[in-house]
């Protein structure tokens, strides 16, 4: 129903609480909840060692396909996005966060001169329907023909205004990550 995993908290035996994994429960709820602010971890957990809690990989969620994120939507991009990968790709997908992703399909298509793939997260903007069709559109562009992939960051302004637009960017973040 929720589409992305739990929040996870972790308590020092201090009796600090620290937000291991964003999830649906965010993170001004849970300091509501206890009256105390809510610690970062630090950086991600790195190859080879424990983790600490599940997901907190620099990439994880990520398609087999290489995904990068475009610093904002693409009605903004000033510039086309760098094409990874070797030689010129014959088409890309397209990840939009909201509004009409024809129309932003159709722009990305002029910025690149390249076909584009395109699924949304959620046209109207509601974040928990995008929190629930995240990892189905990532996996149906994944399966496209597109052979790189782009996806539209999530503003700061959405992301410190809504605990669950923080966790879709930190999915976002780490599909996105180093392989």
């Amino acid at each position: 129903e929720i589409g992305l995993e739990s929040t996870i908290l972790r308590v020092t035996e201090a009796g600090e609480p620290i937000l291991l994994r964003p999830g649906i429960t965010s993170r001004a709820e849970i300091e509501a909840l206890l009256k105390t602010r809510v610690l970062d971890p630090g950086t991600a957990d790195s190859e080879g060692t424990p983790q600490i809690a599940p997901g907190r990989l620099a990439s994880h969620y990520a398609p087999k396909k290489h995904l990068s994120l475009l610093p904002g939507p693409v009605s903004q991009l000033m510039t086309p996005p760098a094409l990874s990968g070797t030689g010129r790709p014959t088409k890309v997908g397209l990840l939009v966060v909201s509004g009409d992703p024809a129309k932003a399909a159709e722009t990305f298509s002029e910025i690149l001169e390249l076909p584009v793939v395109v699924e949304s997260l959620s046209e109207s903007g509601d974040w928990e329907e995008a929190a629930r069709t995240l990892f189905r559109k990532i996996r149906s562009l994944d399966a496209s023909e597109a052979e790189i992939l782009y996806s539209e960051s999530i503003s700061a302004q959405a992301i410190e205004s809504s605990g669950i637009a923080f966790a879709i960017a930190d999915r976002l973040k780490r599909a996105a990550g180093p392989r």
